[in-house]
Order: structure tokens, then sequence, then C-alpha cells
């Protein structure tokens, strides 16, 4: 019994660390993002030339695009599970 618990949890706590690693260099599904969110490279001229994860230009990255709204939005990024950390 007591190993199917762990089982149980072991599979809990993976799935949610696999969510928070997402680094956008591939498809990312785990997050819903609204139309004011894009994902993008350092080549993008509207954000910046490098990301946090390679650290260089050829990184992808998700950055809030100031032409798909007007001031005083809002912009979501959201999980699809939920995360209890």
């Amino acid at each position: 019994m007591l190993f199917f618990i762990f089982i149980i949890l072991s599979n809990v706590f993976l799935n949610q660390a696999a969510i928070l690693q997402c680094d956008f260099e591939t498809v990312c599904n785990d997050f819903n993002t609204d139309s004011y969110w894009d994902v993008t490279d350092g080549y993008d001229p509207q954000s910046i030339n490098h990301d946090h994860t390679l650290n260089t230009s050829l990184g992808h990255y998700i950055f809030y695009n100031r032409s798909s709204g007007s001031s005083f939005e809002i912009a979501e990024i959201k999980t699809n599970d939920w995360l209890s950390l």
C-alpha cells in the first residue's frame, strides 16, 4: 500500500516539475496566454537580444508584445494545471 502511495505522489510531483521546466525552446503547451504574449528569439526587434536559458540570441522566450494592445490592458499567463508548491 505504501508503495502505491509513493508512486502516486511521485507522479504528481514529477508532472508539476515538468510544467515548471518549460523553456520555450520546443513547443510548450503548459501555459495559456492571451494575445499580448509572444514567443520569440533574440532576433525580434521588439524584444531583448538574448534569452536567459541559453544566454544567446538563438534561445526562445515569452515576452509582452506592446503592439498587441492598448495601455493599461491586463496581460495574463496561466498554467493549465494547478501547481501546489
